[in-house]
């Protein structure tokens, strides 16, 4: 087997994505083994024997208990993130990796990754920060937007069999219960990676203007050509570029000499060749309850809060449509009986309060 592994995860509707990425990264490393866990159902919608890449599914992730919770009260994307730290442990546990890089599916392999993987070995984990230098005349304080988000971005991550199982450890804890995007004040397991500087000192930073290139990060990576074509970024070479909500089928326009624009039509064009019209329609199994009914994201955030209280027991949330909307009803009239109380009442602005006097009379 090789020792250098990469690895990632999506769900269906992400397969042209996987597939992109697999096809760029056979370019470089064809030595390099690619797992693709689905965090989603196969249902008959493609032939994964068939794909360019070795996938696992979440039966070989262990804990499922916790991953059928989990494939409920977390969002797609959210999913996604939320198992990292599972398939971290099925790559240390299950293959003979020395080191692998996790990736985004939606990232592409331009260059030799030789430099990443020989930093990822002398490491535990290796972070990519989503910026690499301050800009103190830019004027929209990059630093700012990217403060939201998490100093380093979650899409490209590299950890080491012999010394990543602490980090891999304390990453499935976390991960499990707090991975959301909106909520807890940070931004899914992104919040986290802040942390792993601190805590795990044998951790590294990789600095590499060439790895990780994307839209946040544009002002300072300066993209430019060799006599070959090559593409170069402040002057090394371009190795991994990372879409993240770049609309895909942007092209460039007329006369423009943007080599950024370039680039992302030619990932635009790669998508389309590997079935994006096709993949990007297909359902997410995990988007409705057993009676076929969609499940709402209010729903989801319910159950959660129910599970965390204990509330929820042994029960199977995808079958408990009635049981979680009454859970929900009762909720509602807690939370609205609890504003009507007077000392509530008191404290509502003087017209809302004129108006709730005025429809308790008719």
């Amino acid at each position: 087997m090789s020792e250098r592994a990469v690895c990632s995860i999506i769900s269906k509707s992400f397969l042209a994505h996987a597939r992109t990425l697999a096809a760029s990264l056979a370019v470089h490393h064809p030595e390099v083994r690619f797992i693709v866990l689905l965090a989603d159902r196969v249902d008959g919608s493609f032939d994964p024997a068939a794909e360019p890449f070795e996938m696992i599914f979440l039966e070989d992730l262990g804990n499922r208990e916790a991953v059928a919770r989990m494939c409920f009260y977390y969002t797609p994307f959210e999913l996604c993130c939320a198992l990292r730290g599972l398939l971290h442990r099925y790559m240390q546990e299950r293959t003979q990796a020395r080191a692998w890089l996790q990736l985004d599916a939606d990232t592409m392999v331009w260059g030799d990754l030789s430099p990443v993987f020989e930093a990822v070995e002398r490491a535990s984990v290796t972070l990519t920060p989503h910026l690499l230098a301050p800009d103190i005349g830019y004027r929209d304080r990059p630093e700012t937007l990217v403060s939201r988000f998490g100093m380093f971005n979650a899409g490209c991550v590299g950890v080491s069999r012999d010394a990543g199982k602490a980090f891999i450890d304390w990453f499935v804890d976390r991960l499990e219960l707090f991975c959301f995007r909106d909520s807890f004040g940070g931004f899914v397991d992104q919040r986290w990676l802040t942390f792993v500087p601190i805590f795990f000192k044998d951790a590294s930073v990789l600095h590499h203007p060439g790895v990780n290139i994307a839209y946040w990060n544009l002002h300072e990576r300066r993209l430019t050509t060799d006599d070959t074509g090559r593409y170069l970024v402040n002057g090394m070479p371009l190795l991994l570029t990372h879409f993240s909500s770049v609309p895909i089928e942007a092209v460039p326009a007329a006369g423009s000499d943007s080599l950024w624009e370039t680039i992302v039509a030619r990932y635009s064009g790669e998508l389309h060749r590997n079935g994006y019209a096709q993949t990007r329609g297909y359902a997410y199994a995990f988007d409705r309850f057993d009676d076929g009914k969609r499940i709402t994201p209010f729903m989801r955030r319910t159950y959660y809060s129910l599970f965390r209280s204990g509330a929820a027991g042994e029960r199977n949330p995808f079958a408990q449509r009635s049981w979680l909307r009454a859970q929900q009803i009762g909720r509602a009239w807690d939370a609205a009986r609890d504003a009507l109380r007077p000392t509530a009442l008191a404290q509502l602005p003087q017209r809302l309060r004129r108006l709730i006097a005025a429809l308790a009379t008719k």
